[in-house]
């Protein structure tokens, strides 16, 4: 038998107002936590935070869980990762530092395009097809299809706004120079 120091599980929660870790031990027992809140910048349409406010609070809390827990780094065995997956930044590649707040997932700043593309032909179609399948089968996967609509939590219709509105960032991410990313 092996003795390995990695052993406890750290939950990692970063989500729209607040970050949280907690350290669970071998037992499924609570070992430590910690949280810190996040401010949020709200205006008309858009909701967005600072990146690097919220990496910083990350690692203050991820080390505060460890200082309660008594542990320290090398004693994770792996780490459970919760974000605003719809959450989305540009960065320098080189130096890392953001180029564009972290526009949130609740931003609603390509409500207007949604909206257009919701009413558009194919969206329609799918629709349509998927609700005369759903009558036809009862098949409850055609159910979802009879629904679809595209939202603005989607992140490719937040780079585009980005890249129509900043053709600088766009020649950056072309050319690899800067990053596209989510939270993860």
């Amino acid at each position: 038998i092996i003795h390995c120091k990695m052993s406890y599980v750290v939950g990692l929660d970063v989500g729209t107002t607040s970050v949280r870790a907690i350290v669970w031990g071998k037992k499924a027992n609570k070992l430590g936590s910690a949280s810190e809140s996040v401010s949020v910048n709200e205006s008309a349409s858009t909701i967005t935070s600072d990146p690097v406010a919220i990496y910083n609070s990350t690692i203050r809390v991820f080390e505060n869980a460890l200082k309660e827990a008594g542990e320290g780094p090398q004693s994770v065995a792996t780490i459970g990762l919760a974000t605003e997956r719809a959450s989305l930044t540009i960065w320098d590649k080189i130096t890392g530092k953001p180029l564009i707040p972290l526009i949130l997932w609740k931003d609603g700043r390509t409500g207007e395009e949604c909206r257009r593309a919701n009413t558009s032909f194919l969206p329609s179609v799918v629709r349509t097809v998927s609700g005369i399948a759903y009558f036809f089968t009862g098949k409850p996967k055609f159910l979802t299809g009879s629904s679809f609509q595209i939202s603005t939590h989607n992140v490719g219709l937040k780079i585009k706004h980005v890249f129509m509105r900043h053709p600088e960032i766009r020649a950056g991410v072309e050319r690899g120079d800067y990053l596209v990313g989510t939270l993860d």
